[in-house]
């Protein structure tokens, strides 16, 4: 009876092992969730006047691009905005100005998503916040990177970028995102 016991429970252990291994992440679904959207309007990030970092990413990983950054240069009279995106590469920064236009994705009531153009000659995407922090010093994006497939984009302010990721935009990437790497280096800025 004591082997039955045994055996039963080593299977028990087992099956749990394997749902936690084959448990799916999913950005996208996450951005969707409704339970998540009073943390993604995209006037959090918006109303922000610093440059953005990128941190971290789980897409296009094996870039030769680093110091990945953003700047809000103009805001226009449509409700678009006006970024200046740059990236070192062999030692010299490449700035890009790109068009990001806030829209509606899903369910939600308010602009989430900054549908904008992220690699030059690939077309615009949606790059859906996942989660901000209060102080809106750290933002999470489920990112189109193929159509309908989704990858993450992590983004700090530069304000703290040299400081630690923002717990509750650590937890959600852990959580939603494969591992990815770290494109800022500290002389970035």
């Amino acid at each position: 009876m004591s082997s039955f016991r045994l055996v039963l429970c080593t299977m028990l252990v087992a099956c749990a092992f394997a749902g936690k291994e084959s448990y799916k992440k999913n950005p996208n679904a996450y951005a969707e969730d409704q339970q998540n959207f009073k943390r993604q309007n995209i006037s959090f990030m918006t109303s922000v006047q610093q440059t953005f970092y990128v941190r971290r990413r789980d897409y296009n990983t094996n870039t030769s691009y680093r110091c990945l950054s953003a700047r809000q240069v103009f805001k226009h009279g449509n409700g678009s905005y006006e970024y200046t995106l740059k990236a070192r590469y062999l030692g010299r920064y490449r700035p890009y100005n790109v068009t990001m236009t806030p829209k509606k994705t899903g369910n939600h009531t308010f602009e989430n998503s900054a549908y904008y153009e992220e690699f030059p000659g690939k077309g615009a995407t949606h790059h859906k916040l996942m989660t901000t922090n209060d102080e809106h010093t750290c933002f999470l994006f489920a990112t189109e990177y193929t159509p309908g497939v989704y990858g993450c984009l992590l983004v700090v302010t530069e304000d703290i970028v040299k400081k630690q990721i923002p717990k509750e935009c650590l937890m959600v990437y852990k959580e939603q995102c494969q591992r990815g790497v770290d494109l800022y280096r500290k002389k970035c800025v």
